[in-house]
């Protein structure tokens, strides 16, 4: 494997988790929504929890839906890997607005897909309905490098698409992401593609509590 395919995997592995900021406390109405959610999705109540607190953060309007005008406004707008999750999510008929349900059975099938699965969805998601040639690659490693030399990450592009490209020069089919990527080993993909909804939650408020200052 070359130097620029390891280095992308190490670069994928230090990526930071997702921020878990505080909400309001919930409603009695809220409360009892989200118990009903939790009966019929198969997820934990925790889980549902996060995921609706998340689902705040977009603030949906009055009748509970999250306008997609949301994704034009940071972070979104200075995260170009961050932007294209938002936007593979499904949209009403209106293709202007998400319902609670879609953003949360997106999560679900996620956290329960195996590990072919999220990559086909990671590929659908960097090459939106194309190929990967080697100037998605490059928005793909400045998300990952933002400080390193615009030059260097364009040499580091085509020579990751080079090593992975078999069935299209210059290009990454799905297949060829996918084979190229089975072949590190699910060991080590695996890791990089598990998720737990509530493991952003807990790790922030432990670090909340080993920040705090100690009194005597």
């Amino acid at each position: 494997m070359g130097g620029d395919t390891s280095r992308l995997t190490e670069d994928l592995e230090n990526q930071p988790s997702i921020d878990s900021r505080p909400l309001r406390p919930q409603s009695p109405e809220e409360q009892e929504f989200l118990s009903t959610v939790t009966r019929s999705s198969g997820l934990s109540q925790e889980e549902v929890d996060v995921i609706w607190r998340r689902y705040q953060w977009l603030q949906p309007n009055e009748r509970g839906l999250i306008s997609t005008s949301v994704f034009n406004q940071a972070p979104f707008t200075s995260d170009w890997f961050l932007e294209r999750v938002a936007r593979s999510l499904p949209v009403e008929e209106d293709g202007q607005t998400i319902r609670f349900s879609s953003f949360l059975s997106a999560v679900k099938k996620w956290k329960e897909s195996d590990v072919e699965g999220k990559l086909r969805a990671v590929f659908g998601i960097l090459a939106s309905g194309q190929r990967i040639d080697a100037d998605i690659m490059q928005e793909v490693l400045l998300q990952l490098r933002p400080t390193e030399n615009r030059d260097v990450l364009k040499q580091s592009a085509e020579s990751i698409v080079n090593a992975m490209a078999v069935h299209t020069a210059g290009e990454i089919s799905e297949e060829d992401f996918i084979q190229w990527l089975m072949q590190i080993g699910e060991e080590t993909i695996g890791p990089l593609l598990s998720f737990s909804v509530t493991d952003g939650q807990r790790r922030n408020a432990t670090n909340r509590q080993t920040s705090r200052p100690t009194t005597d």
